[in-house]
C-alpha cells in the first residue's frame, strides 16, 4: 500500500508543484497592482504549492515502510542520521513546543541507513504522540549515544512524557498492542525487529533514563 502511494502519488505531485511554479512565474511576469484578479491567482498558486509541500513531506516521512530490497551497509555516522530523522518531524516538534536535546557525539557505524531511520521515527512518533499528554514547557526529547567498548554502541531514547503504565511494559514490544486511539501496534517490534536481526541488539524499555518520562535503551553489537 504504502508503495502504491508513492509510486502513484509522487507523479501527480511533481505536476502539480512545477504547475504551480510556471503559474507563478506567469503572473509575476504579467502583475499589475490594480488588478485584483492577478493578485487572487498568484494567492491561489502559492497556496497551491504550499500544499504540495505537505504532501512531499509526508511521502518522505511515509517512504522508509515502503517495501524494498535491503542496501548495502555502509559507514555512516550515527548522530547525523538521528538529526535527520529528527527534521522529518520538525513540524510536529515546534507545533508541540519539544525541546530537542541531541547527541553531539560522533559516532561512525556501518549500517543499512533505511534501517536507522525505522527505528528513530517509531521512537520520535511514539513520544511526540504522548508528550501531548503533559503541560506545555515540560515537552522535551533526549538522545545520547555512547561506545561501550566491545559490548557495541548504546542510544538512549528518553521523553518527558506519562511513561508507560507497569501493566503495559511486558506488552509494548508486542505486535499489534498499542495505547494509541487510532495506532497499529507494530512501531516497537518493528524497531526491535530490525535490532535484533540484523544488528545482533536489543531494545528496551529501561528505568532512570535521562528524562522522566519513557527512556529506551538500543545496544547495536554488530557493524558498530
Amino acid at each position: 500500500l504504502v508503495d502504491a502511494i508513492l509510486h502513484d502519488g509522487r507523479a501527480p505531485l511533481s505536476s502539480i508543484d512545477s504547475d504551480a511554479l510556471l503559474g507563478l512565474r506567469k503572473i509575476e511576469q504579467a502583475k499589475r497592482t490594480d488588478d485584483p484578479v492577478t493578485a487572487f491567482a498568484g494567492d491561489k498558486f502559492t497556496g497551491i504549492r504550499n500544499q504540495a509541500l505537505v504532501l512531499d513531506a509526508l511521502f518522505k516521512r511515509i517512504a522508509p515502510f515502503a517495501g524494498r530490497k535491503r542496501g548495502r551497509p555502509k559507514k555512516l555516522v550515527l548522530e547525523e542520521l538521528v538529526g535527520e530523522t529528527f527534521d522529518l518531524e520538525q513540524g510536529r516538534i515546534d507545533e508541540l513546543g519539544v525541546r530537542v536535546h541531541r547527541p553531539k557525539t560522533c559516532t561512525e557505524v556501518t549500517v543499512e541507513e533505511t534501517d536507522v531511520r525505522i527505528i528513530f521515527y517509531n521512537l520520535i512518533d511514539n513520544a511526540l504522540h504522548w508528550l501531548k499528554d503533559v503541560p506545555e514547557g515540560e515537552r522535551e526529547i533526549t538522545v545520547r549515544v555512547k561506545r561501550k567498548g566491545e559490548e557495541g554502541v548504546e542510544i538512549l531514547f528518553s521523553d518527558s512524557g506519562p511513561g508507560v503504565n507497569e501493566e503495559d511494559r511486558g506488552k509494548i514490544f508486542q505486535p499489534y498492542f498499542t495505547r494509541k486511539v487510532s495506532g497499529w501496534g507494530i512501531g516497537l517490534s518493528q524497531a526491535g525487529a530490525l535490532i535484533s536481526e540484523y544488528y545482533d541488539g536489543s531494545l528496551q524499555l529501561v528505568d532512570n533514563g535521562p528524562l522522566p518520562g519513557a527512556t529506551f535503551r538500543i545496544l547495536l553489537r554488530r557493524r558498530v
